[in-house]
């Protein structure tokens, strides 16, 4: 039985099982003990409008257990009123829980003729939870009920850990795995246990997804116990052992291989010699150990189920495990690593063969498999050497910060600290430090007050020390002041020490800052560090002029130039590995092309960039927060605000005012496109504040100020959305930002309509969506439109708001902008209303409309129609649905409009 919270929503596979069971009729949900299987057994059942009869089957029962619990379920009406022969029966086997005498057959009839009285209109549905575990008798009587009932008519769920159930019980059953649950879906789950985000990605990867093996790893990080390598708990070695368990120890041997291999395929266990490792394999795969590609690649569903393979192989057997692998292996560097393995004595050759194996693979962009063979090369270098040690420990210490391994980071920089003594080594060690923290930078204040000292003499590395304070200061104390003082310390330390890596990085962080406050010698800046560039240098790319000039070019809606930038430096991302700078290249294209109108790209840009911070420790927020803007156009609205909500968790988890701030904008226009102006002028009121403190002027970097407009105005805050408005507009012009003037025009429109000036309103929607048209925006001019046809159907102007939702639903679906559509269609679906009926109100909600539009509160009109406060928030909320309003003050300024052209 699951141990799972039900807290987690998981619409989009309870919806998919929903389907299967509506459309089939009888399922099997199998999978992985822990996966979840009960509580979405649960959800469904309580989901059902139809009888259901329920059980949980126990291992070791009697004879009908379980048919004796479902009948349980039975009204005893429905079996008082049965014939005397089977009442007879069934009475029997319910007060004496033993099967009746005579032939089982009877029994078989008798709950037969249960099953055909409860079916008899909407059908019944016999709902068996852990039905692995049902005795005999219970599945014979069960298989009997399919044979001689319809689909429609007995209804059948089932949950088991292996699908291979389905075959046992017949009558039709679908096999119907329960799919494993995401990084998201974990990380709310694991949120409860006070677990940092980060660390969501890392547990899904040694859990497979399984929330019942997270919650227990999870325990691990949440306690805060040393965890070097994958978490470890007692719990889930013992989850995964069990499921080991049913396999031969000859295919345990076989999976062992796949567990120490670094990329597992089965035509290289196969060269190992083990001539029957496809029938081993194919047991592992029916057991749901591990999936094979149509390539061969193996991969664990768990990652925990590899580390009890290794954990529990003997030191022997896993020595010569890695002596056959490598021999098998036509890949040097994989060979030398399993020969390192296997031989324990240290060598200064296999070191060193092992330190340029190293080097190798961090060139092909694998920082992560780089680190883990500089560790070893470290271990196995001969105790007298020293020099070569740490040498190898700083390598393995920067390999691993790059690619956002935390833990590994500190294992390497513990060994290197133990051995430096030069103060300029400690630095390098500190750096790797600061570096892994990521977007947390205020949880390494600790190394940033001793890191000065240590690298004093040194002006290169003071250079890097000033370079990391400069991000600190504006990720963690938004003083973009403080950071480019910071800056200009680096570039001064990085000239006089002619580090050109790092006068390039500090001029170009300049920049970025610069362009933000909208300072004139910004694009300089980006000139001289593109000269000092050479395509050898190890520059992380989001450091490049390249990079910087993607994102400015973003800004201001230059979308093609945008996306050439950035597709220039993507495969220099890949090939360095670097976990922020791949997220960084990748989020920023599907930000590209979100605007652009290109939302499948835009998805799998931002599925790309969450799948890459999901494989490291670094923050999530800046993949999280894309993905939340990226689904509300081309997804679920519920989805969204999910991931605004992790990345807001993500940023205030890590201190990190930059991303807290671009969620809670994230979440501000989920709440505002969702018809919630109230909590969205909330929301967006904390940017403002964040915004304006911080001195991010460009209002193109985040564009808020019409989102705010918006949302204040159909709260009916008038006063606040005119003074936001100017605002904007002053900063529009100040940095001629024609795309942010089209969004202020659009908001404008809402902020007149809420007013009742309606021609004004129109006016300036058209003008908005010509200037979107013009700009090459197709979801902002979609967006415009559809504002346009709320207006228009205000005026009961029909003709014109049905053409502008055409040309809405036109650009929508060119885009692939699916939540567009959906909110398209259901404004059509009022117009179409309105078009046949003037007015869309029922008698009792005109009633309810007039007197909330006079001024009366909720409880007042409650008391003037003698009904309660509940049904008129109910009869409001209809109301506003079926006119197109958000608030009370545009309700009023509607009804008042209606009056005044009757």
């Amino acid at each position: 039985m699951d141990i799972v919270s039900p807290l987690v929503d998981r619409g989009p596979a309870l919806t998919s099982i929903t389907r299967a069971l509506t459309d089939n009729g009888r399922l099997v949900l199998h999978g992985a003990a822990g996966i979840g299987k009960s509580t979405m057994f649960r959800e469904l059942v309580a989901a059902q409008h139809r009888p259901s009869l329920t059980a949980r089957a126990l291992p070791d029962s009697g004879p009908f257990t379980t048919a004796i619990e479902l009948l349980g379920s039975v009204d005893d009406t429905v079996i008082e009123e049965l014939p005397p022969q089977w009442r007879q029966t069934l009475v029997t086997l319910l007060t004496e829980g033993t099967e009746p005498p005579g032939d089982r057959i009877k029994v078989q009839l008798a709950i037969l003729e249960v099953l055909q009285r409860l079916s008899t209109q909407s059908g019944v549905l016999v709902a068996v939870d852990d039905a692995h575990w049902m005795d005999s008798e219970s599945r014979e009587v069960l298989r009997f009920g399919l044979r001689n009932l319809r689909p429609a008519r007995l209804a059948m769920l089932l949950t088991s850990d292996q699908a291979a159930l389905a075959g046992t019980v017949g009558g039709g059953c679908l096999p119907v795995p329960v799919p494993p649950w995401t990084v998201s879906e974990l990380s709310e789950l694991l949120a409860g246990q006070g677990l940092p985000s980060r660390f969501a990605g890392r547990i899904h990867q040694s859990c497979g997804g399984n929330p019942t093996l997270a919650l227990q790893l999870g325990s691990v990080i949440a306690m805060r116990r040393p965890a070097v390598g994958p978490p470890r708990t007692p719990g889930a070695f013992r989850m995964a052992a069990t499921r080991l368990d049913r396999l031969t120890i000859r295919a345990r041997r076989t999976l062992l291989l796949a567990a120490l291999a670094g990329n597992p395929n089965s035509a290289l266990l196969r060269r190992t010699g083990r001539r029957h490792a496809r029938q081993d394999l194919e047991a592992a795969v029916r057991a749901e150990l591990i999936t094979i590609d149509t390539d061969g690649d193996i991969t664990f569903s768990a990652g925990v189920i590899a580390d009890v393979l290794r954990s529990d192989a003997d030191e022997m057997t896993r020595m010569s495990s890695h002596l056959a692998l490598a021999e098998a292996e036509t890949d040097p560097i994989a060979a030398i690593w399993h020969r390192a393995m296997a031989e324990t004595v240290p060598s200064a050759e296999m070191s060193a063969g092992l330190e340029q194996a190293a080097t190798e693979i961090d060139r092909r962009g694998e920082p992560r498999r780089a680190a883990r063979f500089a560790m070893l090369a470290a271990a196995r270098t001969p105790i007298a050497d020293e020099s070569a040690r740490l040498r190898r420990y700083l390598a393995a210490a920067g390999y691993a910060s790059v690619s956002g391994d935390s833990q590994l980071t500190k294992e390497a920089a513990a060994a290197a600290l133990d051995l430096a003594t030069d103060p300029a080594d400690r630095v390098r060690v500190q750096l790797t430090l600061i570096e892994v923290a990521g977007q947390a930078l205020d949880s390494v204040d600790d190394i940033f007050a001793e890191i000065g000292d240590h690298a004093a003499g040194h002006p290169a590395l003071l250079a890097e020390v000033e370079l990391r304070r400069a991000w600190r200061a504006q990720i963690c104390d938004g003083d973009i002041g403080l950071a480019i003082e910071h800056c200009e310390k680096a570039l001064a330390l990085a000239t006089e020490s002619t580090a050109r890596v790092t006068r390039i990085a500090a001029l170009t962080t300049i920049a970025r800052m610069k362009l933000a406050r909208g300072d004139s010698d910004a694009e300089e800046l980006l000139d001289q560090a593109e000269e000092l560039y050479d395509l050898d240098d190890q520059l992380p790319v989001n450091s490049t002029a390249q990079f910087v000039r993607g994102r400015q070019a973003l800004f201001e809606d230059r979308i093609d130039q945008a996306r050439e930038h950035l597709l220039t430096v993507l495969p220099m991302a890949h090939r360095q590995g670097r976990v922020t700078g791949l997220v960084d290249v990748l989020r920023s294209l599907a930000e590209v092309e979100l605007r652009a109108g290109r939302c499948s790209l835009a998805k799998e840009y931002s599925h790309q960039a969450m799948r890459h911070a999901a494989q490291s420790e670094t923050s999530p927020s800046p993949a999280w927060y894309v993905a939340s803007l990226v689904e509300l156009a081309t997804g679920s609205p519920a989805r969204s605000r999910m991931y605004a909500a992790q990345g807001l968790r993500s940023s205030r988890e890590d201190r990190d005012i930059l991303y807290t701030t671009r969620n809670l904008f994230a979440l501000g226009r989920v709440h505002l496109l969702g018809g919630d102006a109230v909590a969205a002028a909330q929301t967006l009121l904390k940017v403002q504040s964040l915004e304006t403190t911080n001195d991010l002027v460009d209002p193109s970097v985040l564009q808020w100020h019409n989102e705010l407009v918006e949302a204040l105005a159909s709260a009916g805050r008038l006063a606040e959305a005119t003074g936001v408005l100017a605002d904007g507009r002053a900063s529009a012009a100040r940095f001629d930002r024609a795309a942010v003037d089209a969004q202020l025009d659009r908001a404008e429109g809402v902020l007149r309509q809420t007013e009742g000036d309606l021609p004004k309103a129109e006016g300036l929607l058209e003008r908005a969506a010509d200037k979107f048209d013009k700009l090459g925006l197709p979801l902002e001019q979609g967006r415009t439109l559809v504002s346009l046809a709320r207006l228009q159907r205000r005026r009961n102007d029909v003709d014109a708001a049905r053409t502008a939702l055409e040309a809405a639903t036109e650009i929508f679906t060119v885009c692939g902008a699916d939540a567009w559509i959906r909110l398209t269609n259901d404004e059509r679906q009022l117009l179409e209303s309105r078009g046949r009926n003037s007015s869309p109100l029922t008698n009792a909600e005109s009633r309810v409309a007039e007197l909330v539009a006079e001024g009366a509160s909720n409880r007042e009109t409650a008391e003037s129609l003698f009904v309660s406060v509940k049904t008129i928030e109910a009869i409001l909320t209809r109301v506003y649905r079926k006119l197109g309003v958000k608030s009370r003050t545009q309700l009023a300024a509607l009804w008042n409009q209606r009056r005044e052209a009757v």
